[in-house]
């Protein structure tokens, strides 16, 4: 089992993703040819500013919009969201829930180690944006988010999380989701989800050389600004 990080390597990634957003930030704005938001002209905090909140949840078997997870509010220039669990034997879908407090731009970003499908629901439960390439506009919808130009109502939405079609049950993913509205942000929220089908976190988050520190380790680093680009989403 990999060992958790220590505070020192927590405060060491922090450090460095501060002087890496400055970078990717002014890259990104001399590019720019269109209008830019005014949160991204603004300097990180710094480490001891940001808040950090971890709430742990249980994942359930059957799941649906109705036993989702709760993972937080997303407000212009104040929050960022992350979710972490994975698909476990048994377990075919995950459901967390959200709420966008004014109309935004949402961007996702992703990381996981054996794919994943993502959509993304309305407060009705209909889907509008999903990750596999066949479903057209909604695919394309998929690929705004990962961009951060897929505009939201304000009001509550659900992330639902399933194996990519043809993919047996017995595949187990890690995947570590991040939900933000701008670049620049204050507090931080993080959902880990122990597995529904009760396990030892060594062996349900040490699947093919993955872990959960090594997830959570992709969110401290922040997906949104690593090297896959400004902003990440992987593609099915």
């Amino acid at each position: 089992m990999v060992a958790p990080l220590t505070a020192a390597q927590v405060q060491k990634n922090l450090t460095l993703i501060l002087a890496e957003y400055q970078v990717n930030k002014t890259k990104l704005l001399q590019g720019s040819t269109g209008p830019v938001d005014p949160y991204d002209l603004k300097t990180p905090l710094k480490d001891n500013r940001i808040l950090n909140f971890q709430q742990n949840s249980n994942d359930v078997t059957g799941d649906s919009t109705l036993t989702a997870r709760s993972a937080g509010d997303l407000t212009r220039g104040k929050t960022r969201l992350n979710i972490i669990s994975a698909l476990t034997k048994g377990d075919k879908v995950d459901f967390f829930k959200f709420n966008v407090t004014e109309k935004e731009n949402l961007g996702i970003a992703i990381q996981t180690d054996k794919d994943i499908r993502t959509q993304i629901l309305n407060a009705k439960g209909q889907v509008i944006a999903d990750s596999e390439a066949r479903f057209g506009e909604k695919y394309d919808n998929f690929q705004k988010a990962g961009k951060q130009a897929l505009e939201l109502d304000k009001g509550q939405y659900f992330i639902k999380v399933t194996r990519p079609t043809g993919t047996l049950d017995s595949v187990k993913p890690n995947y570590a989701i991040q939900l933000a509205t701008t670049k620049y942000f204050e507090k931080d929220y993080t959902t880990i989800e122990k597995p529904a089908v009760q396990q030892t976190y060594g062996s349900a988050y040490a699947q093919s050389g993955a872990s959960m520190y090594a997830l959570l380790n992709q969110v401290y680093g922040g997906m949104f600004d690593s090297a896959y680009g400004t902003y990440y989403s992987k593609e099915v």
